[in-house]
């Protein structure tokens, strides 16, 4: 559920400092209009579970909120969301058990993926304390979680889609490698502005890298039928 809401948040992330302004309303508005679907969701999990998925939700409005509302309200309410949400998100990451996944890439890869969330609010608060820049949040979300979970799935479901094992070999342990450590520098790029361009252009090196990977492993599968010659 989090990283299917990650576009509001980059949405909310544009103009750090807390001036959300439209962007914000706009995502509000968004979640208003999937309230019905949320209640679905939320009756379908462990009742622990559904308290966090509230309690973040309501975090991540006081986020929303405190940059509508500006001033020193604005200041004080947006960054308490933004730790609150970060820390509920670990607490349920925890009971997914991922350590349980080290020797597992294919799932590790999901799970440090998914803690590039909570990393973006942490960095989102403290942006709102003028101790990092706001794009230093912004790309935490969307190198670190939005591209660390895509190329996580996109293998996964590849492999599944060619009637391979669910088993991530060294090719693909490489191209997570790759995407987790572009996401790194490229939120390092936003935290340390004396050496932007390097970190910046290293970044962007590794992530096409990675991807690159992807290509020539998995452009010859695709091409191909599938293994036990079923459709799909």
């Amino acid at each position: 559920m989090a990283i299917g809401r990650i576009n509001d948040t980059l949405a909310n992330a544009e103009g750090l400092g807390f001036s959300l302004g439209t962007r914000a309303s706009a995502a509000a508005l968004v979640d208003l209009a999937r309230f019905e679907e949320a209640e679905r969701e939320l009756r379908s999990l462990p009742p622990q579970t559904a308290r966090i998925v509230q309690i973040v939700g309501l975090s991540r409005a006081a986020v929303a909120a405190g940059g509508i509302a500006g001033g020193g309200f604005g200041q004080r309410l947006a960054p308490g969301g933004a730790f609150a949400a970060a820390g509920l998100l670990l607490a349920r990451q925890a009971g997914w058990g991922p350590l349980a996944t080290r020797a597992r890439p294919i799932l590790w890869i999901l799970h440090l993926s998914h803690a590039w969330i909570p990393a973006g609010f942490v960095l989102l608060g403290l942006a709102a304390f003028g101790t990092v820049i706001g794009a230093a949040a912004l790309h935490a979300f969307a190198v670190g979680a939005v591209s660390g979970t895509i190329m996580g799935m996109i293998t996964r479901t590849a492999l599944g889609h060619t009637a391979r094992p669910l088993v991530a070999g060294r090719a693909e342990t490489l191209a997570y490698v790759l995407v987790l450590a572009a996401a790194l520098l490229r939120v390092a790029a936003a935290l340390v502005l004396t050496a932007y361009m390097p970190l910046v252009i290293a970044s962007a090196a590794l992530w096409s890298a990675a991807f690159l990977v992807y290509f020539i492993v998995y452009a010859p599968r695709l091409a191909r039928p599938r293994l036990d010659g079923k459709p799909g």
